[in-house]
């Protein structure tokens, strides 16, 4: 594909994005919100996406140190195991005896799953 249109759809991507703020109306999200940054983002960067957080009723950010806007999918397999750099640790709220057993899979929920 021709770089220069690769280029000039990025910028406009970028200028529609910045051109399009709902910040003010962040508060009205209700389901839970895990936000994911890379570190080095300088495309969004760091401190919008922490502002993004606290705009947000009970969001959670975590930072993938030392990666970019693309952070899962810039990890260098021979230096780091993708299960250790890429996956955060995450625990569901407490809201079920530990004594519970795991709710079954929904036919629409991913792989792994089990709902809280």
């Amino acid at each position: 594909m021709d770089g220069r249109r690769e280029y000039h759809d990025a910028a406009t991507m970028l200028a529609a994005e910045d051109g399009f703020d709902l910040r003010s109306r962040l508060r009205e999200i209700k389901a839970p919100t895990l936000l994911l940054q890379g570190e080095e983002d300088i495309v969004y960067p760091l401190d919008l996406a922490r502002q993004t957080v606290k705009g947000i009723p009970d969001a959670r950010l975590v930072v993938y140190q030392e990666r970019s806007h693309s952070a899962t999918s810039s990890v260098d397999s021979k230096k780091a195991s993708p299960r250790a750099s890429t996956r955060p640790t995450v625990r569901p709220r407490a809201s079920r005896s530990p004594d519970a057993k795991p709710r079954r899979r929904t036919r629409d929920a991913p792989p792994g799953w089990v709902g809280c």
